[in-house]
């Protein structure tokens, strides 16, 4: 049948619609409510971000530093080793001279013991007298002693590189051990950045 103006063709039940305006109205308000808590939220995770990027300039920084650090008692160690090489090898030549020096003495006194003490004996043509074999001995008491001082310098020197290189390779082990704990920590902030 055809519809007639004023003709009821549906009942709509206004209380499941007023509920639900209800409804959400309230939601709205939850939600409203929820703003001020959200941007408290988002303002902490900006002031973490800020802190750990903040961390992890400082760390990065660090890092860099200790491998500036390593490469500068690398570089030391290097030429102290070869400091020690050199000092070693002058003080093996020292004490070849020393030996040499002692050799020589030893012959000088062998020789002056055989020679006569009564000045007016003649000697053989060539022969030093004793009074230039002792001008020669006092010189090489001279010279072994100014060795003898030398090496003792070297021995000295040699003590000093000793002590600076285990000063360094020691230094080198503190910095790799805190190289390793600012990569953890690099590590760290890095895993709550990407928590966040």
């Amino acid at each position: 049948s055809p519809v007639s103006a004023g003709q009821q063709i549906a009942t709509v039940e206004d209380g499941i619609l007023a509920a639900g305006v209800r409804a959400a109205e309230a939601t709205a308000a939850t939600a409203a409510a929820q703003v001020p808590v959200l941007a408290d939220r988002i303002s902490e995770v900006d002031d973490k971000r800020a802190t750990l990027a903040d961390k992890r300039g400082q760390l990065t920084k660090a890092l860099a530093t200790l491998t500036s650090t390593r490469a500068t008692l690398t570089t030391n160690r290097s030429q102290l080793s070869a400091n020690q090489t050199t000092l070693q090898r002058n003080r093996t030549n020292l004490a070849a001279t020393l030996e040499g020096l002692l050799t020589t003495q030893a012959k000088l006194r062998a020789i002056l013991a055989s020679l006569p003490t009564d000045p007016s004996v003649p000697l053989p043509p060539g022969t030093p007298t004793r009074a230039e074999i002792t001008a020669q001995l006092a010189a090489l008491a001279t010279g072994i002693a100014n060795t003898t001082a030398g090496l003792a310098k070297l021995d000295v020197g040699l003590a000093q590189l000793r002590s600076g290189l285990t000063q360094i390779d020691s230094g080198l082990a503190q910095l790799s051990t805190k190289a390793s704990q600012v990569r953890t920590g690099l590590t760290t902030v890095d895993n709550g950045r990407s928590a966040l």
